[in-house]
């Protein structure tokens, strides 16, 4: 049955439907002069550098809790400290991807 709806919805897309439809329009943010420009993209890079940061100085305090707690045998330590570890490890990670997410949807758009 979703099959026949789908096949359904399917046809009544024209083929011609991938066109342009915009004309040529793209996003640009340089319509309100290059220095805001410029200025945009430095404050939307000095947050994105400070976020890194934060993570990586989580990323090192978790991991140090970690160990410390490990050399000493507090178990309650160690489960905070790797749940703090792996937190900013994951931040990190969706930090760093996010330049790679970024420039795709840039190359699409584009």
């Amino acid at each position: 049955m979703s099959n026949l709806i789908v096949t359904k919805v399917v046809s009544l897309i024209p083929l011609n439907a991938a066109d342009d439809l915009m004309k040529g329009v793209t996003p640009n943010w340089e319509i309100f002069g290059s220095a805001f420009h410029q200025k945009w993209i430095n404050v939307v890079g000095g947050f994105w550098m400070l976020a890194m940061g934060v993570s990586v100085i989580g990323l090192i305090w978790g991991l140090g809790k970690w160990a410390w707690a490990h050399h000493t045998g507090m178990s309650d330590d160690l489960a905070d400290g790797s749940k703090r570890a792996m937190r900013a490890g994951l931040a990190l990670g969706v930090l760093l991807a996010l330049n790679l997410v970024i420039r795709a949807i840039g190359a699409i758009a584009l």
